[in-house]
């Protein structure tokens, strides 16, 4: 075997924006960012439309209290968000083959990586058909190649409720991996894991080993194991109490002699001690071991702790502009309070002002009032002289009136002939359309009469289709409405347009007419 390179898969922070380089770390290589491998970018909603759409409809369709219903995708996805059993919209996993010391973007051994993590995604959703990817990218802008994967778990198979769901254990569990370890040895771990050896297979392919894991190793047991057992022997050392009943023996003044159980009690504290400080001395061991551990695994991926805290600091950036932002609105918005304060100080004294005009307008009502009262004897004494001068004045535009009368009916019986000839020509026209629709889907669908031409191109195909749409459209805008469902249902040629056509064919011999061909629905 020849080089060595350890394999890494870290939990990602999920990071959407960074992964398709919406915006750039300071690690980041900005003229590198054309070779980044995009696998695949799919907004994170239509990724929850592909995966959940099916099942929420027929959740729905079942329940009979309509608040039991999930109103939406947006309405599933904001349920996940605000579980409280832990659960993610999307989960995200980082895998690195080498570092920067031994596997630099550019070099040789870097694009061998690049290689390597290549094969590995292409065929990452067929070993894991219960992970969904929706966004998939390897940077090779930064200091070591590596591949983010974002995905959605998609569990299936329950008896309640939505028959398929976001549950990252048991989409784990149906790809065979068992979720009932402890928290060192957790589903996640153990999916990374044999993700991990299915590199080290294509990395032994490239005649490269695998080279000892140097984070923390849980294959054995966990320094809580060891620190629980010793606290069990210990309490069960403490139990066993020491026996106080001896008597001296007779032939030997050196001896003693103690019952039996008494001995054995006295055996098995023994015993027990000696295996506590032998667990005792495990603790001590575990703990030194992931010191090491922790310290080795620190500096084979200080690169991608790096990369994260790159990245917290972009995401602290970002937040410390939005608080600027945050403090420029608010601002505004003591501004606009200020603003509003005046406006109410001016709206009471508009209040006062309209009270003193109310009174001032009370007074003039009653003056008016008794003005009212002065002009009703007048007005009755005058009436019948206005009435008089106002019949004088009209009479002459009675006259006009009825003449004008008689003149507009005259028009509205002319516009509504114009409006009956309108219509005729419409529908006959139209109705020309709707012949000629019919017979041009004929060179689409006909199979029997040889007016279809085979081989057409997608594009003549639309322009077929495209003229049915128009036709129909304006039919529907002439209410039309059946004219319209025909021409999407039908084809074929009516009488007058196949006249034309035998009228244009050869003569024959045998004056036996071609049948005409009579209305087919196209198939689908």
């Amino acid at each position: 075997m020849g080089k060595s390179k350890t394999v890494s898969a870290v939990k990602g922070k999920g990071s959407i924006r960074h992964n398709n380089r919406n915006f750039y770390a300071d690690n980041v290589d900005k003229n590198r960012t054309k070779d980044n491998i995009i696998y695949k970018q799919e907004p994170l909603r239509e990724a929850y439309q592909k995966c959940f759409e099916n099942a929420i409809e027929e959740y729905n369709s079942i329940q009979k209290r309509a608040d039991r219903k999930i109103d939406s995708i947006d309405g599933y996805m904001e349920k996940i968000k605000n579980s409280g059993n832990g659960e993610k919209l999307f989960y995200e996993t980082i895998f690195q083959v080498g570092n920067k010391h031994d596997s630099h973007t550019g070099t040789l051994d870097g694009i061998l990586c690049t290689h390597i993590l290549d094969d590995y995604m292409k065929k990452f959703e067929e070993r894991n058909p219960h992970l969904y990817v929706f966004n998939a990218v390897m940077h090779l802008d930064e200091e070591t190649p590596h591949i983010h994967i974002d995905y959605i778990p998609i569990a299936d198979g329950y008896k309640q409720g939505m028959q398929v769901r976001n549950s990252l254990d048991r989409a784990f569990k149906q790809q065979g991996i068992d979720g009932k370890a402890n928290k060192f040895e957790n589903s996640t771990i153990a999916w990374e894991n044999r993700e991990k050896d299915y590199i080290a297979e294509l990395m032994k392919e490239r005649n490269i080993e695998r080279a000892p894991d140097t984070g923390l190793k849980r294959k054995h047991k966990s320094t809580e194991h060891y620190k629980a057992t010793a606290a069990e022997i210990e309490n069960q050392v403490k139990a066993v109490e020491i026996p106080i009943t001896a008597r001296p023996n007779k032939l030997n003044k050196n001896e003693v002699i103690i019952k039996k159980d008494d001995f054995e009690k006295i055996t098995e504290r023994a015993r027990l001690s000696q295996v506590h400080e032998e667990a005792t001395k495990e603790v001590s061991h575990a703990i030194s071991n992931q010191y090491r551990n922790l310290i080795g695994y620190m500096s084979t991926n200080r690169d991608l702790i790096e990369q994260q805290k790159r990245e917290t600091e972009a995401a602290l950036k970002a937040a410390k502009e939005k608080e600027q932002a945050a403090a420029q609105l608010k601002q505004k918005f003591e501004a606009k309070y200020n603003s509003q304060l005046t406006l109410n100080e001016n709206f009471q004294k508009l209040t006062k002002l309209s009270t003193d005009l109310a009174n001032a307008t009370r007074k003039q009502i009653t003056k008016m009032d008794a003005l009212k009262a002065e002009n009703a004897s007048l007005r009755a004494s005058s009436e019948e002289k206005v009435e008089q001068a106002v019949k004088t004045a009209t009479e002459p535009l009675q006259a006009q009136i009825t003449a004008l009368k008689e003149e507009n009916n005259k028009l509205s019986n002319q516009v509504k002939t114009l409006s009956e000839r309108l219509e005729a020509v419409i529908s006959s026209l139209f109705d020309t359309i709707y012949k000629i629709t019919k017979a041009v889907k004929m060179l689409k669908y006909d199979k029997e009469f040889g007016y279809q031409i085979e081989n057409l191109t997608p594009k003549q195909k639309r322009l077929i289709d495209g003229i049915q749409n128009f036709a129909s459209k304006q039919a529907k805008e002439y209410d039309l409405s059946e004219k319209a469902e025909r021409l999407k249902k039908y084809y074929g040629l009516e009488k007058d347009i196949n006249d034309e056509i035998i009228a244009l064919e050869p003569k024959p011999q045998i004056t036996d007419k071609p049948n005409k061909p009579k209305e087919k629905e196209p198939e689908r």
